[in-house]
């Protein structure tokens, strides 16, 4: 399987997804020009310039990646849809995906998502991933086994279910279906949040295809209909807030399989589907690239655009600008794990070290951050954290 990048340079330029022909060669992946890209996200701002490989990696170019490469998995006479972005970050390496399921309905007897779909055949040609082929991730995440697990894709004419098409792409309902890698580690709940936001934005700059408008598949309006369902039995973990950066209903998990008798069969009960957003996993998050390595890097507007978000979400202001009078050094003082031999006593040598210019005020604190829930976490880092390193990290 050979990654074929995309030519398109330019968010303004019309997006192409790969999608059946209705021809004779009705199975072959084809490029087909749809309208103009409703464009980046509005809280997405100008970055300074980057090498190319920082831009790819950390500006929105991952971004556009992933919608040029979307492809649909469904033939174009299914009722429902399953269209999956693609992107490849280093050549050579795994292809990261992340899907979205239109016209799926939940089965409470089998405990899944259920979406009439008939697959197409992709032809190897196209580089693009079949559904088996999809990357399993570490701790068993990633939209393979999230569909594998969650969702049953099942050929139009075997759906018993009645399922009501009539819903206009404004009212419909959307689920973030997810499994996590946890919900105690802070880095990888982090980059698990991060990347289902990327995801988000993906679908923001991606135009619904079936209509002749710019609308996205889904809008910064959709997010009060929105939900996370978690597929993961992991507890929910004190960052569980942050999921809700892009859903107002509550987070949910995927229940267990029903034994008793429900209307979901009903064939006279019109059922209201929702659309499955299977996120980015943690795993893929482009941030990964800049722990195992050092790169020439210097600015992010992924990285920036996520932290101006989850500083609103709880009602923070922008870190100001360090006052260059002023030097706080807080240490993060972990006291369970990669705890830092004779701590008290390096920070107590640390004052009496540091010679500076004696009009600079040094304010040094231990914190342990475990002690604090994640918001008291964020305060001290905007408003005394100054430089923050955790020992051991």
């Amino acid at each position: 399987m050979v990654w074929k990048p995309s030519t398109s340079q330019d968010v303004s330029e019309a997006v192409y997804v790969f999608r059946a022909s209705k021809t004779v060669n009705a199975m072959n992946a084809i490029h087909i020009p749809l309208r103009i890209s409703p464009g980046l996200p509005k809280d997405y701002t100008n970055a300074p310039e980057q090498p190319p490989l920082c831009t790819n990696l950390f500006g929105t170019s991952y971004l556009e990646s992933l919608r040029d490469h979307a492809t649909e998995y469904c033939t174009p006479d299914s009722p429902a849809s399953l269209t999956c972005f693609h992107t490849q970050t280093k050549p050579g390496d795994r292809i990261d995906t992340f899907c979205l399921a239109r016209g799926a309905v939940f089965d409470p007897s089998q405990a899944k998502y259920i979406l009439p779909c008939t697959l197409r055949d992709l032809p190897r040609t196209n580089g693009m991933p079949s559904l088996r082929e999809f990357h399993f991730y570490w701790y068993g995440t990633g939209a393979g086994i999230v569909i594998h697990n969650g969702i049953r894709i099942v050929p139009p004419h075997k759906n018993t279910l009645n399922i009501n098409t009539t819903i206009p792409p404004d009212k419909q309902n959307y689920t973030i279906l997810t499994k996590r890698e946890g919900g105690q580690n802070f880095w990888h709940s982090l980059m698990e949040i991060f990347s289902m936001t990327l995801s988000l934005d993906v679908l923001q700059m991606t135009p619904i295809p079936d209509i002749n408008t710019s609308t996205p598949l889904f809008a910064p309006s959709s997010i009060p209909n929105t939900d996370v369902t978690l597929v993961d039995t992991a507890d929910a973990g004190p960052f569980i807030d942050l999921w809700s950066l892009f859903a107002h209903k509550p987070v949910r998990r995927l229940p267990q399989p029903s034994t008793t008798t429900t209307t979901t069969t009903d064939e006279t009960t019109p059922l209201t589907p929702t659309n499955l957003i299977i996120p980015l996993p943690g795993a893929s998050n482009p941030l990964w690239h800049g722990d195992w390595s050092i790169l020439p890097c210097t600015s992010s507007p992924l990285l920036r655009t996520f932290i101006t978000r989850i500083l609103s979400f709880y009602d923070l202001s922008p870190v100001p600008e360090a006052d260059p009078n002023t030097l706080t050094i807080t240490f993060i003082n972990r006291t369970s794990t990669r705890r830092l031999v004779d701590a008290e006593s390096l920070l107590s040598s640390l004052s009496t070290s540091l010679h500076t210019d004696p009009k600079i005020k040094i304010h040094i604190q231990s914190i342990d951050f475990a002690s604090l829930s994640l918001l008291e976490q964020l305060r001290v880092i905007s408003c005394g954290g100054g430089s923050s390193r955790g020992a051991g990290t």
